[in-house]
């Protein structure tokens, strides 16, 4: 089963791609600059360094070893990643 967790992960390291659409930059470093990283911190999302970027489908694999960090609620929050996603 997915959870907030695990949304929270995968959009983080979706968003954390660059895009030359946005001048090499990732969009979670747009939206942070544009609207700070308050945002960020309470929808946990987190910036994923380029060289530990996962976009596979292996990553709920992944997910599921990896240490689960503190939840969100679903609704708010994932609409917001999927702006950001699209953006």
């Amino acid at each position: 089963m997915i959870t907030q967790d695990d949304i929270n992960l995968m959009m983080s390291h979706i968003n954390s791609y660059k895009r030359k659409k946005l001048n090499d930059r990732s969009p979670i470093s747009v939206f942070s600059f544009l609207y700070g990283t308050d945002i960020l911190q309470k929808l946990a999302v987190e910036d994923i360094p380029s060289n530990e970027i996962i976009l596979l489908p292996t990553l709920p694999d992944i997910i599921t070893s990896r240490e689960k960090s503190k939840s969100t609620a679903l609704g708010f929050s994932v609409i917001v990643r999927m702006i950001i996603s699209i953006w």
